[in-house]
């Protein structure tokens, strides 16, 4: 989704790392603006979307800079394990962990001898 932003501010210097082989969706621009310029319901999905985004990037941001390490590594820890497993849910005030069994098999303590 870091297209969005580009298609309305201009390149931006980004790059990213994928933990799993990345799929890759490309709509061109005038595919994407066209109907974003006619239509305000779809000029306001894709607002809804940067503010989701914003919110995700502001959120993190407060964890690395005020977060103590503990609370920054779990929050990484649990980001991997949603995305990558869906064993835990996160929102701005809970984390609920939905596969107890799946999240302690892929911890330190599953693997130690």
């Amino acid at each position: 989704m870091l297209g969005i932003a580009v298609l309305v501010g201009g390149p931006a210097d980004v790059g990213l790392q994928t933990l799993a082989e990345p799929r890759l969706f490309r709509i061109d621009s005038p595919t994407l603006t066209a109907p974003a310029l006619r239509d305000a319901r779809v000029s306001w999905a894709l607002a809804e979307e940067l503010n989701r985004r914003l919110y995700e990037t502001l959120q993190q941001t407060a964890i690395n800079a005020f977060g103590s390490l503990r609370q920054r590594v779990a929050a990484h820890l649990l980001d991997l394990a949603f995305a990558e497993q869906r064993l835990v849910v996160t929102s701005p005030d809970s984390i609920q962990i939905l596969d107890p069994a799946g999240l302690h098999d892929q911890s330190w303590y599953a693997t130690a001898p």
